[in-house]
């Protein structure tokens, strides 16, 4: 289903609110519930839209996704496995120049840095000579230990190398995963997925994924909005931490109610689990053109530096 552009242009007027002009004028208890409310809508008219970029002239969109589900997914694996640092850097800068040429805004690849902000929160104790012993860089206790006093903790070559190489990993991986998916579309790429012989119960579980998320979102939204609708003054951090509690339980009970009776729906109206885009078609030249660039690509990154 197409969404008439009237109903989208109003969605992106109400998401891309100002934080402080969302919340002039209010108390700061209202102006948080405020702020995650206009999050909530700006993710959930980036779903709605998720076709918009897809329809875009660019390079990636004119690509069949069989082609781009190869030929991305052989890069992914091969940053996977590269034991160096360079292969996710020349990874990110492919993801650069297909972002370019496919015309896609950094704001749809933002999520790759969050995801490799938070792949480094997690691998930061590697760098530690308590965790991976090497030769030390900067020693952090006791400070100022040199020279025949090793320093008990200190920042290693060894761990540093490591961590860097899973967060460019982390980074290279997101990147290329957001291309393909913000310049399928869920029906195209779900249906390429079948073509390409995945299981029927994996498609369907990510279609009814996408499915569960629009709903989420949207209860998430007027869940928010109900709130600010009837909070006058400050009502103290209890109630808010009692808000926040008793909201949780009541948005998975009314979201899992409402992605039943989505799901009863489909099945009504003949949902078996196929993709109703379309039967795919041969592939055409430039999607083995784009393969075969891909796969270049993917054994130039295992080249020894």
């Amino acid at each position: 289903m197409t969404l008439p552009d009237w109903f989208l242009a109003s969605q992106r007027a109400s998401a891309h609110v100002a934080p402080a002009e969302i919340g002039a004028g209010r108390h700061p208890r209202v102006r948080w519930l405020r702020r995650a409310l206009a999050s909530l809508s700006r993710s959930w008219t980036l779903l709605l839209d998720e076709g918009g970029l897809a329809a875009q002239p660019g390079l990636l969109q004119v690509i069949d996704p069989r082609a781009k589900v190869l030929g991305l997914c052989a890069v992914i694996l091969s940053v996977s496995i590269a034991p160096t640092v360079w292969a996710p850097l020349l990874a990110c800068l492919l993801a650069g120049v297909l972002a370019i040429l496919s015309r896609v805004p950094p704001s749809r690849l933002a999520p790759a840095l969050v995801a490799a902000l938070f792949a480094g929160l997690i691998v930061l104790p590697v760098t530690l000579s308590l965790f991976a012993p090497g030769e030390p860089l900067l020693a952090l206790w006791p400070p100022g230990a040199a020279g025949a006093h090793e320093p008990a903790v200190s920042l290693t070559r060894e761990g540093v190398f490591v961590a860097l190489r899973f967060i460019l990993r982390v980074a290279a991986c997101t990147t290329l995963a957001l291309l393909l998916a913000t310049t399928s579309g869920s029906a195209r790429l779900f249906r390429g997925l079948r073509a390409l012989w995945v299981p029927r119960l994996a498609v369907m579980t990510l279609d009814l994924m996408v499915r569960y998320l629009a709903i989420l979102l949207r209860a998430a939204s007027e869940l928010h909005l109900a709130r600010i609708s009837r909070t006058v003054g400050d009502v103290g951090s209890r109630a808010d931490r009692r808000w926040v509690s008793t909201g949780v339980g009541a948005l998975y009970r009314r979201t899992r109610i409402m992605a039943e009776q989505t799901y009863m729906g489909m099945i009504a109206r003949g949902y078996t689990g196929e993709s109703n885009a379309g039967r795919a078609g041969p592939l055409k030249p430039r999607d083995w053109l784009f393969m075969a660039a891909m796969w270049a690509s993917a054994l130039a990154i295992q080249l020894p530096r």
